[in-house]
């Protein structure tokens, strides 16, 4: 008896560290810096099936989304503004407005690729390298709810499932056409990351290092009834969290076939108690995910109404709900208010161009940027900020007292 628990020991122990060497061996060989990894050959034609889906969808500009958040997988919104005018002439060199008043023409879909000139700008090889904004992706997003009627466009009726993909064309039409459902957003991402300070002889100060933060921002137009709708949202996706990061902790040299035996004698005692606890909630979950996509599969086929809606993303679950430093808040900060920038003083010189009048847009944008209300400990009097800004203080005996900002203030 006793060598027979003596032997299941020494198994017990050298399963765990041959587990453990698999894992090393992964960390420091396979997913090493500049390594091409293969993964494992999935046999499971459901499961095949389903990764094809997705690693298709990853890289298409079509979102179905499950839910209230339309900006999936690109962390939490950090602002949002939007702009409304009146698309009509400006006034000429007399100082007077030109007599017809029918609203300028506007085309949005134009309008939108000067946009994405203007932001590809930022990273223009004309650009001094230490001024380009590396990192940014530029791409059109076509967005809309996935819970959807099965004849859908946006849903392949034979394959049950979203498509990932929509054509130039289809994506010009939608821009035109902002009163269905589905919504176009520009789309530009950058991270605040991967750029070396260097000297003037060449000489690397400071090496690049990669901050993990990306930001986001979602830029919608539209022209309809005669106006022009300017919308902006910028999101912040956060760095991903340590406990993701455990394959940094592993560098590979002559000492580390010692780790896995090292490592095993510590969890012995620990994998024998879980074990059965483990075996158990694996076999759970693979029972779980084939029945929960036998169900699926079921529904989208019987159902004349189905969430076709992704409802989660890898990345963002891997990540920080913010930045975990004061700096990488700094940066998002930085890059968001630089896109958003430049994305307002595009939309401003292309309508300057099709001699639009701009001053209501303007104004808007001034006020947006250069106007605020900061206030910091205790307060005792009125507060007035902004052009025609009044606040009134009641002094407790019915008399009012107004205090105004003409100037306008911040």
């Amino acid at each position: 008896m006793l060598w027979w628990l003596i032997g299941l020991g020494l198994s017990v122990l050298a399963v765990v560290a041959l587990a453990r060497a698999t894992v090393l061996r992964i960390f420091t060989r396979d997913l090493a810096p500049g390594a091409r990894y293969e993964p494992p050959e999935v046999t499971n034609p459901a499961i095949l099936r389903r990764m094809k889906t997705v690693a298709i969808a990853q890289h298409g500009n079509v979102v179905l989304h499950s839910g209230y958040d339309p900006f999936l997988g690109s962390g939490h919104v950090v602002r949002a503004w939007s702009v409304a005018m009146e698309l009509k002439r400006d006034r000429g060199p007399d100082g007077h407005r030109p007599t017809v008043t029918d609203p300028v023409a506007v085309d949005p879909v134009a309008l939108n690729r000067h946009v994405k000139r203007r932001l590809a700008a930022l990273g223009s090889m004309e650009l001094p390298a230490h001024e380009r904004m590396t990192g940014l992706v530029l791409r059109d997003q076509v967005v809309a709810s996935g819970a959807q009627w099965r004849n859908y466009p946006l849903i392949d009726a034979g394959g049950r499932q979203p498509f990932s993909h929509a054509s130039p064309q289809a994506v010009e039409a939608i821009i035109r056409a902002p009163q269905p459902s589905v919504r176009h957003f520009l789309r530009a991402s950058v991270g605040a990351d991967i750029r070396e300070a260097t000297g003037n002889a060449g000489d690397v100060i400071m090496p690049a290092e990669y901050q993990n933060v990306v930001v986001s921002t979602f830029t919608h137009i539209a022209v309809e009834g005669g106006m022009l709708y300017v919308e902006s949202v910028s999101t912040v996706l956060g760095p991903i969290r340590e406990k993701f990061l455990d394959l940094d902790q592993h560098v590979a040299s002559d000492g580390t076939w010692w780790e896995p035996f090292r490592e095993a004698l510590r969890l012995f005692g620990a994998a024998i108690l879980t074990a059965p606890v483990r075996l158990v909630r694996t076999v759970v979950r693979a029972i779980g995910a084939n029945r929960r996509m036998t169900r699926a599969d079921r529904e989208t086929e019987q159902l004349p109404r189905y969430d076709f809606g992704a409802r989660a993303e890898v990345r963002q679950l891997a990540s920080a709900s913010r930045p975990v430093t004061y700096l990488q808040r700094l940066d998002a900060e930085k890059y968001s208010k630089l896109m958003e920038r430049r994305v307002s003083e595009a939309v401003l010189g292309y309508l300057a161009g099709q001699g639009i009048d701009t001053s209501e847009y303007e104004a808007r944008m001034n006020v947006f940027n250069n106007h605020g209300v900061f206030i910091r400990g205790d307060n005792h009097g009125p507060a007035a900020a902004g052009p025609g800004a009044t606040a009134l203080l009641d002094n407790g005996g019915g008399k009012r007292k107004a205090k105004s900002n003409d100037a306008g203030g911040r």
